[in-house]
């Protein structure tokens, strides 16, 4: 039976905080002086994504 353990990226969680919206769930697509917010593509304005490392469980295998 293969070995887990908490999966150091996400310390278990299955998630991380989206890298193109930094967690704000929203991404500004005009410039600084006439901003327009607009729903995040990355993450739907949910602010987490899966995590890469252990694909959202929360566990990686250990050799």
């Amino acid at each position: 039976m293969a070995k887990t353990e908490t999966c150091p990226t996400c310390n278990g969680s299955g998630t991380v905080t989206c890298p193109v919206c930094k967690g704000s769930g929203e991404v500004n697509v005009r410039s600084f002086f006439n901003p327009e917010w607009k729903t995040c593509p990355q993450c739907g304005g949910a602010r987490k994504i899966a995590c890469g490392t252990c694909g959202g469980t929360g566990r990686i295998l250990v050799k």
